[in-house]
């Protein structure tokens, strides 16, 4: 089996998945990790194969992030703008490509890393999900995955393609937000 893990370019959002890829890999599985460029040297440091991806850059991801208009619901903004908005729009390029070349059986995703649902989808691939962050504030993403789905040819669904794939999380269902990444 093929199994393509994807993560955005923060080593605390792909270390959850190195585990896992690890672990499939031992299993005789043939494993890839698609993430931003950044991200290469420590993929490989895990043993594992690289499928670079795009990212806005620095620059523009610091200025998206100073750009919030209101610091203190900052959450929903970074969510917005980055996580649904700048992160995918730049990943989605290459990693079409590499799901249209490569064709795994099986996409694996941070929470975070929403280009790949759209990819999978596109492809007729499933997608899990693992969450990395208890809360991941999923009702933020809603209306602008929405809108990003629209953009991309695809049709709103109200969060279900987030919602609804199944998912992997180390955090008791206790600890949990509502609505949150891990359910």
């Amino acid at each position: 089996m093929r199994i393509l893990f994807t993560s955005i370019r923060a080593t605390g959002h792909l270390t959850p998945l190195v585990p896992y890829a690890q672990t499939f890999q031992r299993h005789g599985h043939d494993v890839r990790v698609a993430a931003a460029d950044g991200l290469t040297e420590a993929i490989e440091a895990a043993g594992l194969s690289p499928a670079p991806f795009g990212h806005p850059g620095d620059q523009e991801q610091a200025r998206i992030i100073a750009s919030d208009p209101e610091p203190d619901k900052m959450t929903g903004f970074v969510v917005r703008e980055l996580f649904v908005g700048a992160l995918p729009r730049a990943a989605l390029p290459k990693l079409r490509e590499t799901v249209r070349d490569w064709r795994p059986d099986l996409v694996v995703r941070e929470a975070s890393e929403d280009a790949a649902v759209i990819a999978a989808e596109e492809a007729g691939i499933p997608h899990v999900r693992v969450s990395v962050s208890n809360g991941h504030t999923f009702r933020n993403a809603i209306a602008p995955f929405d809108g990003l789905r629209i953009e991309q040819g695809l049709p709103p669904d109200g969060g279900a393609s987030l919602r609804n794939a199944p998912a992997f999380s180390a955090f008791p269902a206790s600890l949990e937000e509502s609505g949150g990444d891990g359910g």
